[in-house]
């Protein structure tokens, strides 16, 4: 039951929140200073959405302009990334020695055999 009422007062207040926002955007034909007029109805608005406590005429309160951005260093690219390296590049001696390959043989590049390994020379 605890959830159901939760999620009841959610949709209240967003109701609420929603209808407020919508007063506050409509604007209503002559009507006194702090007061909306809804379908008929007139509704006092609160001190805080810029009504008035005294019944009195109240400038809409003007939105502050933003700050300009603080001097910063732009932010400088990443990076690029290493180059590849080249295909087959192990890292291992240029030299040999490779092993035997499967049939028996030596590839092209280490063409010597010596105790079951291929060498350059």
């Amino acid at each position: 039951m605890g959830r159901r009422v939760a999620i009841a007062l959610c949709a209240a207040a967003v109701a609420l929140g929603l209808y407020v926002a919508l007063l506050l955007a409509v604007p209503s034909r002559a009507q006194p200073p702090g007061n909306l007029t809804v379908g008929g109805d007139t509704i006092p608005v609160p001190p805080f959405l810029g009504g008035s406590t005294m019944g009195g005429a109240t400038n809409p309160p003007v939105p502050k302009a933003l700050p300009p951005p603080p001097n910063s260093p732009s932010p400088t690219a990443p990076p690029p990334p290493p180059a590849p390296a080249p295909p087959f590049n192990t890292g291992g001696p240029s030299d040999g020695p490779v092993p035997v390959m499967p049939n028996g043989g030596c590839p092209k590049e280490f063409p010597v055999e010596h105790e079951h390994a291929c060498y350059v020379q």
